[in-house]
């Protein structure tokens, strides 16, 4: 239990510090604005949608971290009660709202296996290392993939998860 608090706490104050960082150095022009957009080099969806879509994504990743910490060969709080596997593998959104947020809203996917999941996006199994979490708002995907990608948005569905 004390380990599941600590990491907790490190996602939390990692999550305080991304929040401080944004607003004292503002947003950028395309969640803003409707600009381009320069982590996809392609002009980002405008308006609430697109900005709603890239909050939900940023809302899972607490969650995503935990289920990895958590799902470990042999682990007393395995998500998914396979205790042969580890990191990401067999994370479902299901398992995501059952163990870690109840409030992951409809539209977002962590797996091709998820219920709703879109046609057209590229399909991001989740394994040790690796994964896609998306959010749908409004026609308007945004995506984050594997743990060091950064957050991208897009309308149309094959750029999703492709990079």
């Amino acid at each position: 239990m004390v380990v599941r608090v600590w990491h907790l706490g490190v996602v939390v104050l990692l999550a305080l510090l991304f929040v401080g960082y944004s607003i004292t150095h503002g947003s950028s022009p395309s969640a803003a604005t409707g600009g381009t957009n320069t982590a996809t080099g392609s002009t980002a969806p405008q308006g609430e949608a697109g900005q709603n879509a890239e909050a939900n994504v940023r809302s899972l990743i607490p969650s995503i971290e935990s289920y990895n910490a958590d799902n470990t060969p042999g682990g007393k709080n395995d998500p998914n009660a396979d205790h042969s596997d580890k990191g990401y593998t067999g994370m479902t959104i299901a398992l995501l709202k059952s163990h870690y947020d109840q409030a992951i809203p409809a539209g977002d996917y962590v797996n091709p296996t998820d219920a709703g999941f879109p046609a057209g996006i590229v399909k991001v199994t989740p394994s040790n290392t690796a994964y896609c979490a998306v959010s749908e708002v409004d026609g308007v995907f945004a995506w984050k993939l594997n743990p060091s990608g950064v957050v991208k948005t897009s309308t149309t569905p094959s750029a999703v998860c492709a990079s």
